[in-house]
């Protein structure tokens, strides 16, 4: 049954071609609502690895993965399809329905502080937590959890900081994302402006950069020890 839809969808991105044979698999290693796909070049077969999030959803929606997964793969361009713009508004609306219990006390305090000073208090609190020790990956949004992570090398800076982060993150939740020819795009011009209009943005953002290096040179000095 799902082959025949993976097959369906194949088609109708590229009618001329003779669609190969599929094999359908779920699997906890991809993300819980995306996907990945393999093609077996000897075999003319396509290996598809849906997450396990996905396995009691419409089939509009596994079709509408697989036909941006396979756009990306081919580097297809062209006006997606009514399946993947589906896909994509699933994905968007995925906060309304996952549970919010995963709230650090201090990331609570500075998205509250956000949402009412930028966002009039009208974005749900997603889940939010430190995780990890990364100076390079500062923070993410999740889609596919609603939540957002920040490095655990924020915990405790000021909260001019940890706001700064926390608004760029919000921007995220509030805008999505756009699409085209199977690729997702986060920064758009859109999330451009509206990422000036913290406040002093500019100074922040050098204060930001101050702080991670602090950090950095913190590390040297417990690996190797304090020279005067």
């Amino acid at each position: 049954m799902e082959e025949q839809i993976l097959k369906e969808g194949f088609r109708e991105l590229f009618p001329d071609r003779s669609p190969p044979e599929f094999e359908v698999k779920y699997s906890s290693k991809v993300s819980r609502y995306g996907g990945t796909l393999k093609y077996f070049i000897s075999e003319n077969r396509i290996r598809v690895v849906f997450g396990n999030g996905l396995t009691s959803v419409s089939s509009q929606i596994k079709k509408g993965l697989f036909q941006t997964l396979l756009s990306r793969m081919m580097k297809r361009k062209g006006k997606p399809t009514l399946e993947m713009e589906v896909y994509s508004s699933f994905i968007k609306n995925l906060h309304l329905s996952i549970p919010k219990n995963k709230v650090d006390p201090e990331l609570k305090r500075s998205f509250e502080r956000v949402n009412e000073r930028y966002f009039n208090g009208l974005i749900e609190m997603p889940n939010l937590s430190f995780e990890g020790k990364s100076s390079i990956r500062l923070a993410n949004y999740d889609f596919q959890e609603d939540r957002i992570r920040v490095s655990s090398i924020f915990r405790g800076a000021p909260e001019d900081i940890l706001d700064y982060l926390m608004y760029h993150e919000l921007l995220h939740k509030h805008l999505k994302f756009s699409s085209s020819n199977g690729k997702n795009y986060y920064h758009t011009r859109r999330f451009r402006i509206m990422e000036k209009k913290f406040e002093n943005s500019e100074e922040m953002e050098r204060r930001l950069q101050e702080y991670i290096k602090s950090k950095r040179r913190s590390w040297k000095d417990l690996l190797f020890g304090r020279h005067n």
